[in-house]
């Protein structure tokens, strides 16, 4: 995983409290000698180290030191780069009105239980989430609830809202989720659904009587056969509960004929029609193109909710073995 780049650092730079750089020796030469310090204060050494140009008499910049000095600190030159960039952005965080100052520790408080990767995924969401989902998923963070597992996942699902720009030169702002623009705002429901399928939050199931559930994308799945690009499903959900079989339950948005929806259910055993905020008419008025098996399913702020409930498939899907293969070998690449 890559660090901030140079322009979203900057934003962080004046807001760490500053070491002397008679404190900096000092901490180097316990450091040598043995002493472990959290990574918040590692964080707090490194930035001054940048800031008071300790490093000015042994190198040629502050990345020459970092490159010559990683050793010292037990570390990899990329691991330094992230524990500075995550402290300063925990400090910018504590330094604005952005969530309550309660909440977020100091530099010098953080420890492995949270983590200078889980920090870094959380100011590359920020970009990207509303400001009421970024508080809530800030919040998990700073308090220890979120894994990395759970924050990699989402930042996948909304990273494409962006379209892959970021800030490019001297004063440019750093791109945001920005909630009057059309494209991005169907995106980002978009990802929203897939957080929630992801979580596993399915409101018509019992949650204390599911043994496993997986959310595959289909995305990520390998359909080289060109048939495959008929399948508009999103996404897969793998549900296994007690005293029952494994049942695939298949989530896509409306889709323009009867045809295709058939379609997609030689693939599942369920099919879910995600509602965005465009389709909501589908909730106004039976809509002759949804077969009536078909369920409905809208997006609130606490998750998904039921509109109409989907029965099972009355015939057998015939491809159902396709996505078992599929996912099978989705798994395996990832568990590499």
């Amino acid at each position: 995983m890559t660090t901030l780049n140079n322009d979203e650092d900057k934003r962080y730079f004046s807001e760490m409290t500053q070491m002397t750089k008679s404190q900096i020796t000092q901490q180097i030469n316990a450091i040598q000698n043995g002493k472990q310090i959290p990574w918040g204060q590692l964080s707090i050494l490194l930035d001054s180290v940048e800031k008071t140009k300790y490093w000015k008499p042994d190198s040629e910049s502050f990345t020459n030191w970092i490159e010559t000095n990683a050793h010292i600190f037990g570390a990899k030159p990329t691991t330094l780069w992230r524990v500075l960039s995550s402290g300063r952005y925990v400090e910018c965080l504590r330094n604005s009105n952005k969530l309550d100052q309660c909440q977020i520790p100091s530099p010098s408080e953080l420890t492995k239980a949270i983590s200078p990767e889980n920090v870094e995924i959380l100011a590359k969401l920020e970009r990207v989430l509303p400001e009421e989902k970024f508080k809530k998923v800030a919040h998990d963070v700073l308090s220890k609830k979120a894994t990395r597992a759970d924050l990699r996942a989402m930042w996948q699902n909304h990273k494409a809202i962006l379209a892959g720009r970021t800030a490019r030169g001297a004063g440019t702002p750093i791109p945001k989720f920005d909630n009057t623009n059309s494209s991005q705002l169907k995106k980002s429901e978009y990802a929203q659904f897939l957080d929630f399928l992801d979580r596993g939050k399915l409101p018509w199931l019992e949650q204390n009587n599911i043994e496993i559930y997986r959310n595959f994308k289909i995305c990520s799945l390998d359909c080289n056969d060109p048939q495959r690009l008929r399948i508009k499903l999103v996404s897969i959900g793998y549900v296994k509960t007690q005293n029952l079989e494994a049942e695939y339950h298949g989530f896509c948005f409306p889709l323009p004929s009867p045809e295709d929806y058939i379609f997609q259910l030689a693939y599942c055993d369920y099919l879910w029609i995600l509602l965005d905020a465009d389709s909501g008419k589908f909730l106004n008025s039976s809509h002759p193109t949804i077969p009536q098996n078909v369920g409905l399913l809208s997006l609130s702020a606490d998750g998904l909710s039921v509109e109409l409930l989907a029965q099972k498939s009355t015939t057998a899907p015939e491809q159902k073995n396709y996505i078992t293969a599929a996912m099978l070998l989705n798994s395996l690449k990832n568990s590499k």
